[in-house]
């Protein structure tokens, strides 16, 4: 794995934020802070793979971040995303997007989740 690729990786389990903030008296519970392309709409994502040579390969490092981080937040989440490679879930976050353009990848993602959810169970 190149080193670029880890760095990456790191850096975006650092601002994920995913389920596991540190609480304070602001916390609120079943909330997080997302960050950089999660925030993108299902509407930009599309608009970005059709006219930005590079925004296939910075979605999917994105989402290879989260599911990560997903991964290693959540007890027992790997046998979730087990069989699943990172095209294959961009590919249908794509599809999901088509269909939901004001939805932001964030919450595509999430859906993801819930829907492998839904299928091993």
């Amino acid at each position: 794995m190149p080193a670029s690729f880890r760095v990456r990786v790191c850096a975006a389990l650092l601002v994920i934020g995913l389920n596991t903030s540190i609480a304070s008296a602001e916390d609120v519970p079943e909330t997080f802070t997302v960050y950089g392309l999660g925030l993108a709409s299902c509407g930009q994502y599309m608009s970005d793979r059709a006219h930005k040579p590079l925004a296939e390969e910075e979605y999917s490092d994105w989402l290879a971040g989260y599911l990560s981080a997903f991964n290693r937040f959540n007890v027992g989440a790997n046998t979730l995303t087990q069989g699943l490679d990172v095209a294959g879930a961009l590919g249908w976050i794509t599809n999901y997007c088509r269909d939901h353009p004001t939805e932001n990848i964030q919450g595509a993602t999430t859906d993801l989740l819930l829907f492998l959810w839904k299928k091993r169970n």
